[in-house]
């Protein structure tokens, strides 16, 4: 029960598979109505534990200088590589560059 009150006030997330080395990395994105955040997390199933593995937190009405990162206790490491393709995603996700 608690995971459909979770996803109603969560909002209606989105999910994706973008590709990292020869993975493919589930992604979630959500704009939390309750807390205003944007959250997009990243299950790399290379890892193992359920869950997120890492999310990116960004504050309502905040930039990229604002963004959170959190990495789940469940996970020992995550490599630099993984976390750095998963920052340049997210960014790009959240900030995507505008077009004339």
């Amino acid at each position: 029960m608690s995971n459909v009150f979770n996803q109603l006030l969560a909002g209606k997330p989105s999910m994706r598979k973008r590709t990292f080395g020869d993975r493919e990395i589930a992604i979630v994105d959500v704009d939390d109505a309750s807390s205003g955040e944007h959250i997009i997390e990243f299950h790399d199933p290379a890892i193992g534990s359920a869950g997120a593995h890492l999310a990116v937190v960004i504050p309502e009405g905040g930039d990229w200088g604002d963004a959170l990162v959190s990495v789940s206790p469940r996970v020992n490491e995550i490599s630099a590589a993984f976390v750095t393709w998963s920052l340049e995603t997210a960014r790009a996700m959240a900030f995507p560059p505008a077009t004339p």
